[in-house]
């Protein structure tokens, strides 16, 4: 789960970097007509609701690997 993690950090951070190479100034490469412009405006809050998907995901494979482990012993 942790290199999901770092991953999806490092890749967000690059991607960053290559639309807003200095702060406030848009690569003119990246048009506002992008996909996923609307989504990147908030730039903080992309990657809150980012690292809450990847986490919930790493979460809920965790729980249903636990319930295979938790039937396993039972049975």
């Amino acid at each position: 789960m942790s290199f999901t993690v770092y991953s999806f950090v490092i890749g967000f951070t690059i991607e960053e970097q290559a639309v807003y190479p200095r702060p406030g100034e848009r690569d003119e490469r990246y048009g506002p007509d992008d996909e996923g412009a609307a989504i990147s405006r908030d730039v903080e809050a992309g990657f809150s609701d980012g690292l809450a998907m990847v986490l919930g995901g790493a979460r809920q494979w965790a729980e249903a690997a636990s319930s295979q482990v938790d039937g396993a012993l039972e049975g």
